[in-house]
Parts: C-alpha cells; structure tokens; sequence
C-alpha cells in the first residue's frame, strides 16, 4: 500500500524527506516543538537555485497574530527586498519574489538570503540566483 505525505513534522532539527527505489530518505522538514503545535519557522527556498521566482512559505505558530518582516539581503547585509511587513495570523504562509530590488532592478546573480523575524525571533535561508 502506497503511503502518502503532504507535511511531514519532526522534534528535531528540520531534515525533509524523499523516496528512492521504495527507501526513505530524511533531508529536511519543518521543527515541531514538543507541545504538538508548529513553531516559528521558514522551509527552504524552492526553487534553489532560483532563475525566475522564489517561493518562501513560513509558519507562525501559536493562536494569535504576529508582527513579522520578510526580507530579503545580499551577502554584504544590504536588503533589496522586503516581501512581507506587518501582522499576519498564526498558521502557514507564502511569498513569493520576482528577484527584483524594492526599486524594480533585477538583481544579480549571486548569493542571498532570506530572513524571517518575529518579536525578536528570527530564521534565515540561504538562496542562489542564476541568471
């Protein structure tokens, strides 16, 4: 019988999961704290390497809502874009970028990261785009 996931939750680190000739394999997933409720946290840039549009999704755990930002910096610490900023509900979210700066400049090929902040909490990801 076949089995089929949509989230997978662990109560450490973050690996995911892929399937290989019947045989599980954990790279990376989403922390679960262990109260049972999901926690602050961003998954992995898709695609990366990104030529195109980025896609971020992020968790805001608890019940009640939350003042986050979502960023995006160089390697030098210089934000080029801000994709989120503001309160959103707790729950699971998504963003996406077009790889341009806040001024509408594709930016160049290279390193980037995204951060994630909430009250204090923060959570990076790095990401490649190629042109």
């Amino acid at each position: 019988m076949p089995l089929q996931f949509q989230h997978i939750l662990f109560n450490e680190g973050t690996p995911s999961v892929a399937v290989t000739n019947g045989l599980l394999r954990i790279r990376s997933g989403v922390d679960v704290p262990r109260s049972g409720t999901l926690s602050f946290s961003l998954e992995p840039v898709s695609p990366n390497p990104v030529a195109r549009l980025a896609r971020f999704a992020f968790t805001l755990g608890g019940t009640d809502p939350a003042r986050v930002s979502l960023e995006v910096f160089t390697l030098e610490g210089r934000r080029v874009a801000t994709l989120a900023a503001g309160e959103l509900p707790a729950g699971r979210h998504e963003r996406t970028w077009d790889l341009r700066e806040s001024g509408g400049r594709r930016v160049a090929p290279g390193v980037y990261f995204v951060r994630l902040d909430r009250g204090g909490q923060h959570v990076q990801r790095r990401m490649v785009v190629v042109s």
